[in-house]
């Protein structure tokens, strides 16, 4: 598990790994290992790498929690850069103290959003783009979230009206609903400006007939 992790671990983990917690702590005392947050140590010095932040940040949310909005959409390859800040959720009746640097979002519906077999844990990406969507400060923005992972393949615009009709409190359902249409037939302009633009061709991603 342990190396699963990128050497990150948990105390809740302890007993799935068969670790003695006094060999953790005198490792932790010697120097051996390092303490991340409360009740989460590195198996080894130094720095650590994207992946290791990740994982200290997915463990110190609890059991079943993983990584979401942005963090999630970077793990997937659909965010303009990487986030500075985690952002993790977590059960809706799990509460932990917060954590700088981390974004402990909660949520009823885990189960359903979370990503069967993806490590580190997160959201699938149909949920990541909706959860975006939904929060994102202009309605092109909100675009921007579910036409990037059609673009490139990651899902398709039939998914994520699927998960769409599964929420009962989205922003913009109607106009994101019509956009949609737009995407699956190629368009990736915000709805915006793609609804009147007449000067120039829109930018366009394969329909999802001519994907592979």
């Amino acid at each position: 598990m342990v190396q699963r992790q990128c050497g990150i671990f948990a105390r809740w983990q302890a007993n799935a790994m068969e670790v003695d917690p006094g060999a953790v702590t005198a490792r932790l005392r010697s120097g051996r290992w390092q303490r991340l947050y409360h009740g989460v140590c590195a198996a080894f010095t130094g720095r650590l790498c994207r992946e290791a932040e990740l994982w200290a940040a997915v463990v110190r949310a609890g059991p079943r929690a993983v990584l979401s909005h942005q963090t999630a959409a970077e793990l997937e390859g659909f965010a303009a850069r990487p986030s500075r800040l985690i952002h993790v959720t977590a059960q809706l009746a799990q509460h932990r103290a917060r954590v700088p640097g981390i974004i402990v979002h909660r949520s009823g519906r885990l189960d359903a959003a979370s990503h069967p077999l993806r490590t580190p844990p997160r959201t699938r990406v149909e949920e990541t783009a909706v959860d975006l969507a939904h929060l994102a400060a202009t309605f092109d923005d909100a675009f921007g979230w579910i036409s990037r992972p059609c673009c490139k393949g990651l899902t398709t615009p039939t998914l994520l009206g699927q998960v769409m009709q599964s929420r009962s409190k989205i922003r913009w359902r109607t106009e994101l609903t019509l956009a949609l249409a737009d995407v699956a037939e190629g368009c990736t302009l915000p709805w915006s400006t793609a609804t009147c633009a007449t000067s120039s061709a829109p930018t366009v991603c394969p329909s999802p007939s001519a994907r592979c």
